[in-house]
């Protein structure tokens, strides 16, 4: 391609938007164009990338003989709503009703049109397992889309999914899925963390997200989920409960600098509001109640929240801060298994003004015990009891097994070796194709623009003429450029009427890998190589240039 007819739409500067320096440098080097909060445009060096990208995971899903597959966009109603016993709601899911009258999803999570391929294709245990994955747009309803293409309202995603009898082992397809992602993201350029529930991410401080990694051991594990080694199961003496007024006293904070004591004394019961039920649920008093395991506990989840204050009052008979087990109204108490080792510990008495102090479980209330919070860098990791500590992660991609939940719903069978009716496993994995382009350029880039890895780069070489009306330059890039677009390499040649200086700081924005240079020294057979990823500039003879270029790509 010949820059001369290419928009490329760099630019050295941008207003900064956010603070993610992949993003700015992805508009100043013409990849993308915001046209609303959430959605962008993909500009040609953009696509070329993108394109990079996905030609890379199509060849690594290849290795494991998955299909690709396009599926339809428009998804009806009434086959998404098979799962919906699965689904917490499809509040980020676009809703279209079309002239008929017929309602559509649309760019919803593929999963049920997955299914329903499989379902009508597949009958016997003969033609299992199968693998079918796409790459093409999701939409989804981002309230508050962020970091440009890393959390936005459309991006393309990798979905791919395995079919299997059980009675194999799963563990084998998950084990080649985890080598493919890796293959992937090495090749990407990519310094990123799995952890033990399958999840990929990559260290950033902006990131929503965390990791607790435990350095002992390598226990790694996404902070919603991971567990943590409990404390010894105290052994005091119970006291008798006994009722103190705490007026103007609401939270934790508050309670602990008037008795002049630690939070971990207390235990606080917070008031959700889930599927219309009042759920309680009690975590010691330094401890954030984990939402995610909660959900996990309840099971189907069509609505979750906090209580609101009527609610509260209604439970608590009490005003908001007051709360506790004792004679509490609600559907369900969850308790934290922590607080079952504890001993006399205080609650709110529901009575505005008033907690309890010198209460235990089992003799003064019971409930659902389970682990319901967050863990912390002062807890120790489950495995080893080393200590550990928790990073801001930004995510790459996940595989979850899915067993049979979702083809029993929707009736996805086939027949086992006796000849009997049984349900397909499933796996199901996931990329964010345009959030791990931006990541790429987040973790490879310096002061002059991105240093895209080999296999992601929009060209592979770039040719530059030093001088526009220098004919010999002229002429001898061409000649170049010919050459190796002869050798099957993606090159780009920059025939503008610019100035060097303007060449190279493109060159360095597109981070191309490669740059040869045709200056002053063609009069003595030679021209300058360099590769984006050092700063070094090298004289070379021209016959030199293909086997130099070979070897810079390891394509020799």
């Amino acid at each position: 391609m010949k820059l001369s007819k290419m928009i490329l739409g760099t630019l050295r500067d941008v207003q900064g938007e956010t603070e993610l320096e992949s993003y700015k440098l992805m508009l100043r080097a013409g990849i993308i164009r915001k046209v609303a909060s959430g959605v962008y445009n993909f500009m040609p060096i953009g696509k070329k990338v993108i394109e990079n990208v996905n030609s890379l995971i199509k060849n690594e899903m290849e290795k494991m003989d998955s299909q690709e597959i396009e599926v339809a966009q428009f998804i009806p109603f009434e086959l998404l709503n098979q799962c919906n016993n699965k689904e917490s709601s499809f509040t980020d899911t676009f809703e279209i009703v079309d002239k008929n009258q017929k309602k559509f999803y649309v760019g919803a999570d593929f999963k049920e049109s997955y299914i329903e391929i499989i379902k009508n294709e597949i009958k016997s245990y003969k033609q299992l397992p199968v693998s079918i994955y796409s790459i093409q747009k999701r939409i989804k309803d981002e309230t508050k889309p962020k970091f440009g293409i890393i959390k936005s309202k459309e991006f393309n995603e990798l979905q791919c999914y395995i079919f299997y009898d059980d009675s194999l082992e799963s563990g084998k397809y998950v084990n080649r899925l985890c080598e493919v992602f890796k293959d992937i993201y090495n090749k990407c350029g990519l310094d990123f963390i799995k952890t033990n529930s399958l999840k990929f991410f990559v260290k950033h401080p902006l990131g929503e997200e965390q990791v607790v990694c435990c350095e002992g051991c390598g226990y790694k594990e996404d902070l919603e989920i991971a567990t943590c080694t409990l404390q010894e199961k105290e052994e005091d003496d119970m006291k008798p409960v006994n009722k103190i007024s705490t007026p103007d006293t609401r939270t934790i904070d508050e309670l602990a600098s008037l008795f002049n004591t630690t939070p971990e004394y207390f235990v606080k019961t917070i008031i959700y509001k889930i599927n219309s039920k009042i759920v309680a649920v009690m975590v010691r008093g330094d401890r954030e109640v984990n939402e995610t395991k909660v959900k996990s506990k309840i099971g189907h989840i069509v609505s979750f929240e906090l209580a609101d204050e009527e609610i509260v009052r209604y439970a608590t008979s009490a005003e908001i801060g007051f709360a506790g087990p004792i004679n509490l109204k609600c559907d369900t108490l969850l308790v934290d298994e922590e607080i079952t080792r504890m001993r006399n510990f205080m609650v709110g008495a529901n009575e505005t003004g008033y907690h309890y102090e010198c209460v235990n479980y089992e003799r003064d209330f019971t409930g659902t015990v389970g682990d319901f919070k967050k863990i912390t860098e002062k807890d120790r990791c489950p495995i080893c009891g080393n200590s550990i500590n928790i990073k801001n992660v930004m995510g790459l991609g996940e595989i979850i097994n899915l067993e049979t939940a979702y083809s029993e719903d929707m009736s996805a069978v086939f027949l086992d070796k006796l000849g009997k009716s049984k349900p397909m496993s499933i796996i199901k994995a996931s990329i964010n194709v345009d959030r791990l382009l931006a990541l790429i350029a987040e973790q490879n880039h310096d002061e002059n623009g991105i240093v895209w890895p080999k296999r992601v780069a929009p060209y592979e070489v770039i040719v530059i003429a030093a001088v526009f009306k220098n004919e010999e330059q002229m002429k001898t890039a061409e000649n170049i450029y010919n050459k190796l677009r002869s050798m099957e390499i993606d090159v780009l040649l920059d025939d503008r009427d610019e100035r060097a200086g303007v060449k190279f700081k493109d060159a360095d924005l597109i981070g191309v890998p490669i740059r040869i240079t045709v200056g002053k020294k063609i009069s003595e057979g030679k021209v300058e190589f360099k590769l984006r990823n050092n700063g070094n500039v090298e004289d070379i003879n021209i016959g030199d240039i293909e086997e130099k270029v070979l070897n810079g790509l390891h394509k020799n």
